[in-house]
């Protein structure tokens, strides 16, 4: 092993024995060889730490730290940055396969874009028996991956690469009530104090099965996501959202509209203000105006919600607002509006 390899690995796994070796092999096979591989044993009480313990046999990049007990994901998360030693953290979990030229591109990437903290990448869902899915893509921009933060998790958890003095800087992993909303704490963060992206290009086969912890825990993860984003907003932002205020703002992104048109006049009134933030926040024009297309096509869908609940007043303020918001928006939405119906036909 490298004295001070450039990439640390840090990868929990809690009774993990059907896919660990998988997930373990594919950082081995990463293009880019000058990493340590931490693996973190949560306290496993399957076959884990006997796969670990012949994997690192194999290659001494590999190191296993096992926790005295099972102390949950976010202790397991800390332990592995706190022994990490490189410029740069991989995230890995113990289920999913990195491609190969993951950490190549991510690295690259990161040394051409000092200001950026963590990267991710696009994602293609795997089943349990590795067959490919359709592919998930997140916002490439830097100022439109965290203006979406305040929508859903514009990162793929597993597929990032922070640079570790942003890590550190955070104190890394903050707590959260409900486990598995780690992810979603730091990446507000983060985006606090440096800039957010994603690659294009899928680096990592994300598997969905009956394991995964947001198959098992979806619920106390998204009550937990509304409690961090009305922290935020108020503490960041400085502006106050009810536990509605932002289960709507969230619901947006999963199809959930407003019951009624006073409600999305109220959301879009929320997404009027939260853009001119993040536009004065932003540091080009051209996230500037990438944030405000994205509002507008927001109350522009909110418009259509309106007009559907019977108010057609309601449904005219919000498009004046979506057109005031960014004037080419409207090309924007009819485009996704007519994918949306698109994919329906097809299916």
């Amino acid at each position: 092993m490298p004295s001070s390899p450039s990439i640390s690995v840090v990868m929990p796994v809690y009774n993990g024995e059907r896919f660990v070796v998988e997930a373990v092999r594919s950082i081995l096979a990463q293009s880019r060889a000058d990493f340590e591989c931490i693996v973190v044993d949560d306290g496993s009480t399957d076959r884990t730490a006997d796969l670990l313990t012949a994997e690192q046999a194999r290659d001494s990049r590999i190191v296993v730290h096992r926790q005295p007990a099972n102390m949950g994901f976010r202790a397991a998360l800390n332990a592995g940055c706190a022994l990490a030693r490189g410029e740069f953290v991989a995230r890995m979990d113990a289920d999913d396969v990195s491609l190969p030229e993951r950490f190549e591109r991510q690295v690259a990437f990161l040394r051409q874009n000092p200001d950026v903290g963590v990267v991710g990448s696009a994602v293609q869902l795997i089943d349990q028996d590795g067959r490919r899915g359709r592919v998930k893509s997140y916002p490439l921009r830097s100022g439109l991956a965290a203006w979406s933060l305040i929508f859903f998790n514009s990162l793929a958890h597993p597929a990032v690469m922070f640079r570790r003095s942003v890590l550190e800087s955070v104190g890394f992993y903050p707590a959260g009530r409900a486990g598995g909303t780690e992810d979603y704490a730091i990446f507000l963060e983060i985006s606090r104090r440096s800039k957010l992206a994603n690659l294009p290009d899928v680096l990592l086969l994300y598997r969905t099965w009956g394991g995964n912890m947001s198959h098992t825990r979806w619920q106390a993860q998204e009550d937990d996501a509304v409690r961090l984003l009305r922290a935020f907003a108020a503490d960041t932002l400085g502006v106050d959202l009810t536990v509605d205020d932002a289960i709507a703002l969230r619901g947006l992104s999963r199809d959930q509209y407003p019951a009624d048109a006073q409600r999305a006049a109220r959301v879009g009134a929320i997404i009027e203000q939260l853009a001119r933030k993040y536009t004065e926040r932003s540091s080009t024009r051209a996230d500037a105006d990438a944030i405000r297309t994205d509002a507008a096509v927001r109350l522009w869908l909110l418009s259509a919600v309106a007009l559907r609940r019977g108010s057609p007043s309601a449904s005219s303020a919000l498009a004046a607002k979506a057109f005031g918001t960014s004037g080419s928006s409207v090309f924007v939405f009819g485009a996704k509006a007519l994918r949306r119906v698109m994919r329906l036909g097809r299916g």
